[in-house]
C-alpha cells in the first residue's frame, strides 16, 4: 500500500482549516450580523410558513381539479352529463 498519495494537494485543506477554525471567534465576535439575528430568523421562518402555506393550497387545488375530473369522467360514463348531450332519444 503507498502512503501520502497526493500529499501536496492535501497540504493546502490541511493548513487552512484549523487555521479558520482557530480564528472563526474573533471573526465572528467582529461583525454586525449577529445583531441582527432576531430579524433574520423571523424572516426564514415567515418564508417557511409561506412555503408550506403554499405547498397545501397546492395539494388542495390539485385534490379538487382531480374529483371534479373524475366526476365529469364518470357522469359522461354513465350518461348522466349535460341534459341530452351525445344521447340519441328514441320514439316509440
Amino acid at each position: 500500500m503507498r502512503t501520502h498519495l497526493r500529499a501536496n494537494h492535501v497540504a493546502f485543506w490541511n493548513r487552512l482549516i484549523p487555521t479558520l477554525l482557530a480564528h472563526r471567534a474573533d471573526w465572528l465576535a467582529s461583525r454586525p450580523w449577529h445583531e441582527s439575528f432576531g430579524l433574520i430568523t423571523a424572516v426564514l421562518w415567515a418564508l417557511a410558513v409561506l412555503c408550506v402555506v403554499l405547498l397545501v393550497v397546492i395539494v388542495v387545488l390539485g385534490a379538487l381539479l382531480a374529483r371534479n375530473s373524475k366526476r365529469r369522467k364518470m357522469g359522461a360514463a354513465v350518461g348522466g352529463g349535460a341534459a341530452g348531450v351525445g344521447c340519441k332519444q328514441s320514439r316509440l
